[in-house]
Parts: C-alpha cells; structure tokens; sequence
C-alpha cells in the first residue's frame, strides 16, 4: 500500500472528511485530496504529525512506498545544503563585516610621532627651526596630544598649525616641556614646527618626543 492509500485508509478509519483531516495539519482539502491520489506527498515534519496524531509508526507510514522516501530523502539533502550555504554566507558577511569595519577604523585611525634626540650647532641664538613634520586628521574631534622636550640652553617651542588656514592650534615652549592633554583638532592636515630659541650658546644638546593620536 502506498503512501496515498494509507492516509486515505487512516482518515476513513477515524470518520474524517477531507476537510477535516486538512485541518489537523494546516493544509487545503485540495492538498488531501492530492497526497491521497498520489499528486504529491506531505513533507517529514507532517508525516511525523500524523504519526503522533493517529499513534501510528512513520516506519508503517512510509513502509513499501520508496518513492515517497526517495523524495523525503532528497527533501532532506536539499534542506542541509541550503542549511550550509546559509552558514557560509552567514559567516562570510560577518568576516567581510569585520575586515570593513577594521578598514574604517584604520582610515579614521591618528597615529603620528615625531621625535630627535642631538647635539647642534645654532646660527642663530634668537631663533631656529630645527624641525618641521606633518600628519593629517580624517575627522573633527578631540586627539591625544604627548609631548616632551628639552635643551640645555634656551628653550624649545612647539607649534601646531592647521595648514589650510595657518591657525596656531597649539603652542608651547620651555627649556623643559611636558606636556599630555586633548586638543581639538578639526578635519584636515597640519604641520608641527619645533624650534629653538633664547640659546646662550650656539652649541646645544636637546631631545624632544611629540605624539598625536585617538584619545
């Protein structure tokens, strides 16, 4: 007995119409009506309710009718495919999710540092230029500013400037600077010029170490 008649044998047993039997299952009576003249067949998870409904084995449901385990089968074999490329793609949006966020960061990421540490002749004792560096800032907000320098005569000054404008943004100078806060800083590139000035001898000895970055 096929899988069509079985159903069929097990309605009638239990004095349903066809609409009735639909009910139980949440399906048409056309779709009863189908699975009983062998149109179609109910998927697993409905012939494991008619097991459980009518207290009958899925083995004795499905015993004899190899087409309907065929199509079960393959049912099952499409439904885990679809279940893996759903993982895949799941897992790869979630990489590629990861891969441009850390992309995002890195182009919105502040990292400079600007350092020397030498002996020197001056030509001028008033004032000389003894560096000059340059970074740029993605966006507006506020950047964590390290700083320290020194010189044994005179002292040392350092300058932050917007280089669109020329705006001095920041400016310090003492034969010793230490110094460690948040400066605003809007979108747009800027230079760093550290000089020396007020020598009283043209030979000096000085070391500095400037650091911008993300607070």
């Amino acid at each position: 007995m096929i899988l069509g008649e079985k159903i069929k044998s097990i309605r009638q047993e239990n004095k349903l119409s066809q609409e009735e039997f639909s009910e139980k299952f949440n399906v048409t009576r056309q779709t009863v009506s189908n699975w009983e003249n062998g149109k179609s067949v109910p998927d697993l998870e409905t012939i494991v309710k008619m097991s459980d409904e009518f207290n009958v084995s899925t083995d004795e449901l499905l015993k004899g009718d190899k087409s309907v385990v065929q199509k079960i089968d393959s049912e099952k074999k499409k439904k885990n495919t679809l279940f893996m490329i759903l993982i895949v793609l799941i897992v790869g949006i979630n990489f590629s999710g990861i891969f441009f966020y850390k992309e995002l960061q890195k182009k919105n990421t502040v990292s400079f540092t600007m350092k020397d540490d030498k002996t020197m002749d001056v030509k001028n004792k008033k004032m000389e230029e003894i560096g000059v560096g340059y970074f740029a800032v993605p966006k507006k907000g506020n950047y964590q500013l390290k700083l320290d320098g020194e010189i044994d005569s005179g002292e040392v000054e350092v300058l932050i400037k917007n280089s669109q404008s020329n705006n001095t943004v920041y400016e310090n100078s003492k034969d010793h600077i230490e110094d460690e806060q948040l400066v605003l800083l809007d979108e747009g590139s800027y230079k760093i010029q550290v000089r020396v000035k007020n020598m009283k001898e043209k030979h000096v000895s000085l070391s500095y170490t400037i650091g911008i970055a993300n607070k």
